[in-house]
């Protein structure tokens, strides 16, 4: 680990200053304490003969790989700090399933994911993760994991999966694991971030400039926002037909687009209609993950990013897809500004249970985790539960081997499924008009087929 003046080493721990990521965390898991929509928590099937020890001792190795997985977070001279821990041995508790048939077990393992996901975490005392084994038979497992978002994003699944394969089949075999050294730990790229901070000025004047004046776009709502911040979260999700998403693909390639701006660009035209409005902005995540040495670490370096968009002057559809390639090249020129700092810049008033400036999310995923067989073991994932939100209405695309799968992670305290259910078969049926005729204007994109 690089040395620094803002290092400060204790008895078996190391002090470091937390990242912008960290930080933001941290104000959020004080405004409500242990709060499951911070939570990380992702399943995998685990099929064939399993090594329980094998797979245990892999889990630790990667613990011990990674500093920012034996890392709570407390106030040290009156700035949040990561606390790396010197050792942290990781349990691996089982729970035998076999016992239980059909839909029985399936509920039964539902509700333990369930309860495992919203256990809350304490920032200041750690481990910041923990896993569980289900065993459902003699050769089928669900292994459950589960994160505080102050150590992890999604890229980070791909990465612990990865290497959780590659060292269960080193320790099955009884051969020497063969990853590489990791070149830098995640504590540099937080020193790396505040020394680069006072270069940030240009950045700062964009997004102070772009997002003046922005305001959330407030969908209709089934329910009454509540005060007591109960954020109980649930996913739906459609698979959209191949030919669809390969027509808005060919689409996007012809116009110089990503499938992302097409995608957000009908968003975005979604919205304008629901809303009568003559801009919308959206929330989105950015990787954050520019330089080569962070590829292989654990830990959150996606940063939020507002996309503001205008749809003034009933437009083509083509010229909303031209306003938003604009508005995301330069939200992703200008995108390692925190967001945090870019709040603070507008003085926007935090409110408890909102998201600032944006209450509605889009964004592309990638499917992080590569599914795997070592040692007569498979490993593939299973589509997330919800711990708890964040957005009111987090809209997500992630392509998998099926196809694109559209989703929406929603607040059931806001949102009926059913309300939820027609809003992603509407983006649905417009994204089909657009994909047929891009030159329609955006009052005569279709929100309903002839099926509703």
């Amino acid at each position: 680990m690089v040395s620094s003046q803002n290092t400060v080493i204790l008895q078996c721990q190391v002090v470091l200053p937390a990242s912008a990521a960290q930080q933001r965390f941290w104000v959020s898991d004080q405004i409500k304490k242990g709060d499951p929509a911070l939570n990380v928590a992702v399943r995998f099937s685990l099929s064939g003969q399993l090594n329980f020890a094998a797979l245990r001792q892999a889990m630790n190795a990667i613990v011990a790989r990674h500093e920012i997985l034996r890392s709570n977070f407390r106030m040290v001279n009156g700035e949040v700090s990561q606390v790396v821990e010197d050792n942290l041995a990781l349990d691996l508790p089982l729970f035998d399933l076999s016992a239980f048939r059909g839909e029985d077990q399936n509920a039964e393992a539902i509700r333990l994911a369930d309860e495992f996901a919203r256990e809350p975490f304490s920032l200041d005392q750690g481990p910041l993760l923990r896993t569980a084994l289900l065993k459902l038979g003699a050769t089928e497992h669900v292994l459950l994991l589960t994160l505080h978002h102050i150590i992890c994003d999604g890229w980070s699944i791909g990465v612990f999966t990865d290497e959780l394969g590659s060292l269960y089949a080193a320790n099955s075999e009884g051969s020497q694991p063969c990853l590489p050294a990791l070149p830098i730990q995640y504590a540099d790229y937080t020193l790396w971030q505040k020394e680069n901070a006072s270069t940030q000025q240009t950045s700062e004047r964009y997004w102070t400039d772009q997002l003046a004046g922005a305001k959330p776009c407030e969908l209709s709502t089934d329910f009454a926002r509540q005060t007591d911040l109960t954020c109980a979260g649930q996913i739906v999700s459609r698979l959209l037909p191949r030919q669809l998403t390969d027509r808005l693909l060919s689409l996007s390639q012809k116009l110089g687009a990503t499938l992302f701006m097409t995608t957000l660009a009908g968003f975005s035209a979604l919205l304008s209609r629901h809303l009568g409005l003559e801009e919308v902005a959206v929330s989105t995540q950015v990787a954050g993950r520019e330089q080569v040495e962070v590829e292989s670490l654990i830990g959150p370096f996606v940063n939020t990013a507002i996309l503001r968009v205008s749809t003034m002057g009933d437009p083509r559809f083509t010229e909303i897809l031209d306003r938003t390639k604009q508005v995301v090249e330069q939200a992703l020129t200008h995108c390692s500004v925190p967001f945090d700092r870019v709040v603070e810049l507008l003085r926007i008033r935090r409110e408890p249970g909102r998201t600032p400036i944006a209450d509605i999310s889009f964004l592309h995923q990638r499917d992080f985790v590569h599914p795997w067989e070592y040692a007569g073991l498979e490993l593939k994932a299973i589509p997330s539960r919800s711990p708890g939100v964040i957005y009111d209405l987090n809209v997500f695309m992630v392509e998998r081997a099926d196809g694109w799968r559209l989703s929406c992670e929603y607040d059931t305290s806001l949102f009926r499924e059913q309300t939820v259910q027609n809003l992603l078969a509407q983006f649905e049926t417009l994204l089909a008009a657009v994909a047929h005729n891009p030159e329609q204007r955006l009052s005569r994109l279709p929100l309903l087929s002839s099926k509703q």
